[in-house]
């Protein structure tokens, strides 16, 4: 017997769950252009909270390409993504590159509550570490870093260590220009 026809009873006698048809969503989110999509949830708003879960989900390709697109269709502090803002935080560790870097994009556009920013701030440090990240992953890590140094003067020497050389060096240089204007803000 050939293994791809007992799929059907592997699938029946595991815990794995086989969706039947991909959503309308995924569908979009695998073959059209980000503009369409865009467009797409701006006409189908109900989609927002699927976008939403498949970000939260350990789906590949779906969770990246989600908050991707979430990233661009939600409003500043948007009240439907508030009360996941602690599962964020929680999974931001644990993803690939491509979705640690929007979700962080996604946190930059909330308001963190207070007793968020500790656990937000150590995540944004091990990313930051991470030299071997990509840029991308680190400048967005390194913006939520200097958003609450700003906020918590205490933080700005923990800064001044966080952008040693060892951790400059392995920049681009456009990235390494945008953090070195950070740096140079009136408040950090």
């Amino acid at each position: 017997m050939r293994p791809w026809t007992r799929w059907p009873e592997i699938c029946r006698d595991s815990a794995i769950e086989v969706s039947s048809m991909p959503t309308e969503l995924e569908n979009l989110l695998n073959a059209n252009y980000k503009a369409d999509i865009i467009a797409w949830m701006r006409l189908h708003p109900e989609a927002f909270d699927e976008a939403l879960a498949l970000t939260l989900a350990e789906r590949s390709p779906y969770s990246w390409r989600a908050s991707w697109v979430l990233w661009s269709v939600m409003e500043k502090n948007d009240a439907r993504i508030r009360k996941h803002i602690p599962r964020i935080i929680r999974i931001l560790r644990e993803r690939r590159d491509s979705e640690q870097r929007e979700l962080l994009k996604i946190l930059q556009n909330m308001h963190i509550p207070t007793r968020h920013e500790g656990p937000l701030f150590d995540a944004c440090v091990d990313l930051w570490q991470s030299i071997g990240k990509p840029p991308s992953v680190r400048h967005n890590a390194f913006r939520l870093i200097a958003a609450l140094a700003a906020k918590y003067p205490e933080l700005r020497a923990a800064v001044a260590l966080l952008t040693r050389g060892e951790y400059m060096d392995t920049l681009s240089p456009g990235v390494r220009h945008s953090i070195q204007r950070m740096l140079q803000a009136p408040k950090l």
